[in-house]
This record gives C-alpha cells, sequence and structure tokens, in this order.
C-alpha cells in the first residue's frame, strides 16, 4: 500500500511540473536541481546554488605609442654620413624638450627607437663636450642625456667614447646621475679650480675617442634602417 501511494505521489508531482510549465526539476528543498550527470559537475556540487555571474568591464587597449620614424627619403643610402646622422634626428630636435623636468622628457626618449636615442644622445653629447668640455654638458640641461649618451655610444659601436663618458660621469661623483639640471649644477666640481682634469684628463681622452662619430652613427643607421624609416 505505501508503495502504491508513493508511486500516485510521484506521478502527482511530475505531472504538476509538467502541467506549470516548469523547465527545472526541482529537489525536496525546493533548490534548483542540475539535469547533468554529477560525473559533469565539479567538486560534485549538484545542489549548489548558481553564483552570479561577474559582470565584465570592457577591455581597456593601452594607447599606442607615437611613432617617429621617418619617410625615407629615395637616396638616404647615399648621403653623406653627417647629413644622414641629422636627417633621422631633425624632427625629434625640434620637440624634444629637456628644458623643463626629467619626467616629461623621459616619456618623450621613451617613445623613440633605441636608434634615435642614441643618435640624438651622442650628437648633443657630441655638440656640448666639443664646444665646452664635459663641465659645459653636465651643467647644461642636455647633461639630462648623460647616461643615454653612454648607452648610445655603445649601441653604435663607440666603447672607447662611452667609457670616457662614464670617466667623467664617475669624476663627478654623479651615483645615482642625477638628470635634474639644478641637482648637477650643485653637485658639479668647480671647473676653475679643475680647469686642467676638465680638459685634459676627461676632454682629451674623449675627443680622440669620438673622431669619426658621423661614420659610426651612419653605419648603424645603414644597418638598421628599421628604427629610422617607417616601412
Amino acid at each position: 500500500m505505501r508503495l502504491f501511494f508513493a508511486v500516485l505521489l510521484v506521478l502527482a508531482v511530475t505531472a504538476c511540473s509538467r502541467g506549470s510549465g516548469a523547465n527545472t526539476p526541482q529537489s525536496n528543498a525546493g533548490a534548483p536541481v542540475s539535469d547533468t550527470s554529477p560525473r559533469d559537475q565539479p567538486n560534485n556540487a549538484v545542489n549548489s546554488e548558481p553564483k552570479p555571474r561577474e559582470t565584465l568591464k570592457p577591455v581597456e587597449k593601452p594607447e599606442a605609442m607615437p611613432d617617429h620614424r621617418i619617410k625615407a627619403p629615395a637616396d638616404w643610402q647615399k648621403l653623406e654620413d653627417d647629413k644622414l646622422a641629422w636627417l633621422v634626428v631633425a624632427e625629434i630636435w625640434k620637440w624634444a624638450d629637456f628644458y623643463e623636468a626629467y619626467a616629461p622628457f623621459k616619456q618623450q626618449m621613451a617613445e623613440l627607437t633605441k636608434g634615435q636615442r642614441a643618435i640624438y644622445a651622442t650628437l648633443w653629447c657630441d655638440a656640448e663636450v666639443d664646444n665646452g668640455g664635459f663641465h659645459q654638458f653636465f651643467g647644461n640641461s642636455t647633461g639630462m642625456l648623460g647616461p643615454d649618451a653612454v648607452e648610445g655610444f655603445r649601441l653604435i659601436g663607440m666603447e672607447e667614447s662611452a667609457k670616457a663618458v662614464e670617466a667623467a660621469i664617475a669624476w663627478a661623483k654623479f651615483d645615482p646621475y642625477p638628470r635634474e639640471r639644478k641637482e648637477r649644477q650643485e653637485r658639479l666640481p668647480d671647473y676653475r679650480s679643475n680647469k686642467d682634469h676638465w680638459y685634459k684628463n676627461l676632454g682629451e681622452p674623449f675627443y680622440a675617442a669620438n673622431e669619426g662619430m658621423e661614420a659610426k652613427q651612419a653605419a648603424y643607421i645603414r644597418a638598421h634602417p628599421e628604427e629610422f624609416f617607417l616601412p
């Protein structure tokens, strides 16, 4: 008899479920029951409450880095070495701003290829040291480029020039290197009382090592045109 009523109860529940249009089987506790096998459920979570679906945030794509390479002139490979070096940094020369704080200038340099940074930094370092020695280079705004000049000379194959700049930085006791002009000027060894050292011990080795810089710069540009010219 008990079996008979149990069967009737099951049939009644089934009929009610179909009549109400419910699509999800219900457990005795009224919680949703999965219609898949427990084997298909991770951790046998057959009767677990479904977790609310997380709202997906749109993926924020980083802004593309500006491309400061230039369109290659048809005859660029035939240019003289110094003109080729100037060609690839002429536009950068116009907008790069080392007269203010280092942070924005650092961002500007980060937008360049390593080759562009190398040519730019080595040109400035050479021009400043040739004009007034390392004391002038470190004391001017362009002195921000000290470490960049070292890396640049090394990149284009001028190891002795890189060592000469490193020697001047070490003698000035710029460790860590002060990128802000005010700090460099405050820490810079006096020029008059150290004139011979600035010129003979630091300047002359650089001048000797830096002979033929334009040829090294041009050779690097010709070997790595993708760092300077748009495809």
